[in-house]
């Protein structure tokens, strides 16, 4: 049946949770979910509704499982709910595993009276996890007695209260309360990136700048990068963060921002209201681009990201090590395009043709098809047959005849990657999907 969720490992394993179609004797609607693990062709079930033990409870079996994260070292983080049977209630049923192929850990369990840094208190809900490459956790949960958030971070030696709604705590900004949060991104140095907001009244919260963007470990190196209504806007003088739309962080803890920005303040109108951000680990942001700007001869209407990764943790992204960026452009003419933001074009080898940041067989045909965005020449094959070698498996483009057709003017720091030319006269959007 549908599979609900997948997971991608950077070494060629995915992971999912499905449900199986009932045959009215060894699959029923008692066993008939499960959670899987997939590399070249070869399938492990790592566990099985109603029939596989439960790490950590005794003589309890599952019952549903949610969408794992899985990281580089085949280690996924799962939510799952269990059968009430075996002293399993309503209020205790829902945990989070960390499992390694077939061996499974419990790390936190509804109803306990065990979340770290409560004194007693308990876990109502779970939100949502997220894993890097040394096996950490992230969990964003609901606690009780008081039905208020938090963040923790999980390791070897269990888990760490790092940030909780109407406690203080917030980095850089005294007196103030975290109000909510939304799920966490986790870098493999185990630093926490979220949005959150921020309770208005406390500390200099007012409605202007109550939302901002933090990175946390629960050490003094924990820092707010972004605020909302306070200035600092790289790249555009005199202006404000007025949302936070969308953020994905790469494994060395640099990361890319989608934000909307505050109208009349730094000359944002309407038409220049929205861009992307890249912020390394020190804090320090550029502006990739901004609708309004002018990209490949055309002006940019909008952009969008693959966001929501925090690099390791099996979640597809848009945003890589060398801290280059993946975006769609849409621009007022109607042409549409996918471009690659590298900060230094030096990165690229001679023989990556399509800037993916390996030299493969996809090199090869995209010289063989012509070029991109000019074309080739016999002396660009013996650049691919020199530096062609091994390298991690991407997904390739497959361009369309029109994607050779679109010059960037400004290749510092913009590539093509592909481009969808759909004249846009007398058709209306739907129109033009249909014929892209």
């Amino acid at each position: 049946l549908p599979i609900d969720g997948t997971a991608f490992s950077g070494g060629g394993r995915t992971a999912f949770s499905t449900l199986m179609t009932t045959d009215g004797s060894s699959v029923v609607s008692t066993n008939d979910r499960g959670l899987w693990s997939y590399q070249n062709g070869a399938g492990i079930l790592i566990s099985r509704e109603g029939t596989s033990p439960v790490p950590g409870v005794p003589a309890a079996t599952f019952n549903n499982y949610g969408v794992p994260a899985m990281n580089d070292n085949n280690q996924l983080v799962v939510s799952g709910i269990l059968n009430t049977t075996a002293g399993v209630t309503a209020s205790n049923r829902n945990g989070i595993w960390k499992f390694a192929d077939h061996v499974g850990t419990l790390l936190a369990r509804t109803g306990m009276s065990d979340a770290p840094g409560l004194g007693g208190g308990s876990f109502s809900q779970f939100v949502e996890t997220a894993i890097n490459n040394a096996g950490q956790v992230a969990l964003h949960a609901v606690h009780s007695p008081a039905i208020q958030t938090g963040l923790w971070l999980y390791s070897e030696n269990g888990g760490v209260l790092l940030a909780r709604s109407s406690a203080g705590g917030v980095p850089n900004i005294s007196d103030a309360n975290f109000m909510t949060f939304q799920n966490p991104l986790l870098s493999d140095s185990a630093d926490l990136f979220f949005i959150a907001t921020l309770e208005q009244g406390t500390g200099d919260v007012n409605g202007q700048n109550y939302k901002g963007i933090w990175r946390m470990k629960g050490t003094t190196d924990d820092r707010l990068f972004m605020r909302t209504g306070s200035g600092n806007v790289p790249g555009v003088p005199g202006a404000n963060f007025l949302d936070f739309s969308a953020l994905a962080v790469n494994e060395v803890g640099s990361l890319v921002v989608s934000a909307s920005l505050e109208g009349l303040a730094g000359g944002v109108t309407t038409q220049n209201d929205s861009g992307l951000w890249l912020v390394d680990p020190a804090g320090s942001g550029t502006l990739i681009a901004r609708e309004g700007d002018s990209l490949a001869g055309r002006t940019i209407q909008e952009l969008s990201f693959l966001g929501n990764s925090g690099g390791s943790d099996g979640r597809s992204a848009g945003f890589n090590t060398s801290n280059k960026v993946a975006f769609h452009a849409t621009f007022t003419n109607g042409d549409a395009g996918l471009f690659l933001y590298s900060p230094d074009s030096t990165e690229t080898s001679p023989g990556d043709f399509d800037f993916d940041d390996d030299v493969d067989g996809r090199d090869f045909l995209l010289w063989q098809r012509g070029g991109s965005p000019a074309s080739f020449s016999p002396g660009d094959l013996a650049e691919w047959q020199e530096e062609y070698g091994p390298g991690p498996l991407t997904t390739a483009l497959h361009l369309p005849p029109s994607a050779m057709e679109l010059a960037v003017p400004e290749p510092t720091v913009w590539s093509l990657l592909a481009v969808v030319m759909c004249l846009s006269a007398g058709r209306t959007q739907g129109q033009l999907l249909q014929n892209c």
